[in-house]
């Protein structure tokens, strides 16, 4: 009895052993894991100065670039202005040529077709007397 129960507690103590040696191993994984995640916490911290950093003159040059696009986008408003009353006036102008060719029209039209029919007639009556001149020869 006394062998069986040095057997036994043998091999508790091994059993023993092997738990201690197991734990220690875990002990050991979680301390590297713990290295890891401070490691990667540093670097989350260097990363958020280095961006802490860099934000103020980002946003200052995204509030200066959002003012000249304001100025920019006014400037061209006011040019768009221009241009579309430039346009209207051109139309305007192009109206009044218009207006103006037409009342030339009406007023020199008839006085023009009148002298072509006379012109035409005296031509006639020239043709038609140099013809008899020709005939009678």
């Amino acid at each position: 009895m006394e062998t069986a129960l040095i057997v036994i507690a043998g091999i508790a103590l091994i059993a023993f052993i092997a738990v201690c040696i197991y734990a220690l191993r875990m002990i050991n994984r979680v301390s590297d894991l713990m290295l890891d995640v401070s490691s990667a916490i540093d670097e989350t911290k260097r990363l958020a100065a280095e961006l802490n950093r860099g934000l103020p003159q980002t946003f200052a040059s995204i509030q200066s670039t959002t003012a000249q696009a304001t100025v920019t986008m006014k400037n061209v408003d006011t040019q768009l202005a221009t241009l579309g009353e430039g346009l209207h006036q051109f139309s305007e102008v192009g109206r009044r040529i218009n207006a103006l060719e037409s009342r030339l029209q009406d007023k020199v039209e008839g006085p023009l077709l009148q002298a072509a029919s006379v012109v035409s007639g005296v031509s006639k009556a020239i043709n038609t007397f140099v013809n008899g001149v020709r005939n009678n020869r």
